[in-house]
């Protein structure tokens, strides 16, 4: 009696832990399949940054990964930045039971179990067309290519040479071994916030307490999207199936050892249905706050640009002063560099119109012509074109011009994935509930040195007049 009274104990403790395991499955599910469907959007909203063009915060970097003394990965020998790799051993078992009739039954049992493991990341750099990066991999995921998986017999060499010499206990002299690594100098993937590096004044890569987002990859971010979204999809229908189930599991513990559970068929498809409506709701809170992210985004972008304008515009007197000494015109010299300055314009606190940035990208093409005018009197003077002053200050403008053309190219990626956003659907319901409007691309001439002319000989009027200095300068 009291064997029978312990068994039914057993078996209805066992169905409240299956409920239980469901239940917390179901909803890791979920949570997975949010977080899986985050990182995608996420990925797609920021847009990709040169890293002469790094701004501190959230980035994205596609470039070359550079080491000067890479790791070796454990089981390939690979040269590479980060490696992991897990080696696991099979074992086997018989087991002999005794059911309640007395009959003797007989069960086999396997498995793996991982006997060794491990991983190291290495300090690197990334590298693209105009510049190199250093990132700091600490608390970074990596996501690396599959390099090695095979399972060997102890007659391979690989079974000892870089596995434990002890077996386990019932080992089938079977093992596994696994490998993953982010292999140097070739392309890497990097989506992680920049701050100022403590040893210069320079911007690197690291984990950050507050964004939390760290991703490090040897695939492509179109893969990466992919593999994301496709985890999202199978974790949510996954959970959905088991969310669906779980009151019929319940019902089951519930009713116990006491007879047949009576199914409330009405509990399982609201189940399903209350399943879905936490999970749209979840999705609709991704579309809004993806579109405030991308919003802040092309603030930020505008913002970069106010930044290098502004380091123009610093640079400019002080190019003045160096250049007007050579030339025999200082007053159209002052008024062409006061004329520069008053182009300068204000920043914006909110998604600029069309009329702003039209209105700044002009200003920003008169200061562009202007300032090739006056760098372009090199030309005409060897000993101002020898100044080691004057050289300084050239290769700063120089410089400052590549920052703005970056910062541009950095806006109207912004601009473009937040149009992209605005005007697909489903945030395009959004876009329109909470009226975001397009925003308009950046449209600027590049700076190129000693392509403007500047006139600096003695015209004459028709009525024998003074002489003139002309600085061509684009219509507005």
């Amino acid at each position: 009696m009291f064997s029978m009274l312990l068994a039914d104990a057993v078996d209805e403790f066992g169905m409240w832990a299956i409920a239980i395991v469901m239940l917390l499955l179901g909803l890791g599910c979920l949570a997975g399949g949010y977080f899986c469907l985050k990182r995608k959007r996420l990925m797609q909203n920021v847009p990709t940054s040169k890293v002469k063009g790094v701004f501190i915060g959230l980035n994205e970097l596609k470039g070359t990964s550079r080491a000067p003394a890479p790791l070796m990965s454990f089981l390939t020998d690979g040269r590479c930045i980060w490696f992991s790799y897990e080696v696991e051993e099979e074992w086997e078992t018989i087991e002999y039971t005794t059911d309640d009739d007395g009959n003797s039954k007989t069960e086999r049992r396997s498995g793996w179990k991982t006997i060794d493991q491990g991983e190291e990341r290495l300090l690197f750099e990334v590298e693209d067309e105009t510049g190199r990066i250093q990132v700091l991999p600490e608390r970074a995921q990596f996501i690396g290519d599959r390099v090695l998986n095979r399972t060997v017999g102890e007659s391979d060499l690989l079974y000892y040479s870089k596995g434990p010499r002890m077996a386990i206990m019932d080992s089938t002299g079977r093992r596994r071994f696994r490998e993953h690594v982010v292999p140097v100098d070739e392309d890497v993937y990097v989506l992680g916030s920049a701050r100022v590096r403590e040893d210069i004044a320079e911007p690197e890569i690291a984990y950050d307490e507050v964004d939390k987002n760290f991703l490090i990859s040897s695939r492509s971010e179109e893969a990466l999207t992919r593999r994301y979204g496709w985890i999202s999809f199978f974790s949510l229908i996954f959970g959905a199936i088991v969310i669906t189930m779980f009151p019929g599991m319940l019902a089951v513990a519930i009713a116990g050892s006491e007879g047949d559970p009576q199914l409330n068929v009405i509990m399982m498809p609201l189940a399903f249905v209350l399943y879905w409506l936490i999970v749209i709701g979840l999705y609709l809170s991704l579309i809004y706050n993806g579109l405030v992210s991308v919003m802040q985004r092309v603030y930020r972008a505008w913002s970069l640009i106010e930044v290098q304008l502004q380091r123009r515009f610093d640079l400019i007197p002080r190019l003045v002063e160096v250049t007007k000494g050579y030339s025999k015109h200082e007053v159209d010299t002052q008024e062409s560099a006061a004329f520069i300055r008053s182009t300068r314009s204000a920043g914006a606190t909110e998604i600029p119109s069309g009329d702003e940035v039209a209105r700044q990208a002009a200003a920003t093409n008169s200061q562009t012509a202007q300032l090739g005018g006056l760098m372009a009197l090199a030309e005409d003077y060897p000993d101002l074109k020898a100044s080691q002053v004057y050289q300084k200050l050239s290769d700063q403008v120089v410089d400052t011009e590549d920052r703005i053309s970056l910062a541009r190219g950095f806006f109207n990626d912004s601009v473009t994935a937040y149009n992209n956003r605005i005007q697909k659907l489903p945030d395009v319901i959004f876009a329109m509930i909470f009226k975001y409007r397009t925003a308009e691309l950046y449209q600027i001439q590049p700076f190129e040195r000693g392509v403007v002319k500047v006139d600096l000989g003695y015209g004459q009027d028709g009525d024998g007049g003074s002489e003139s200095t002309v600085l061509d300068t684009p219509a507005e």
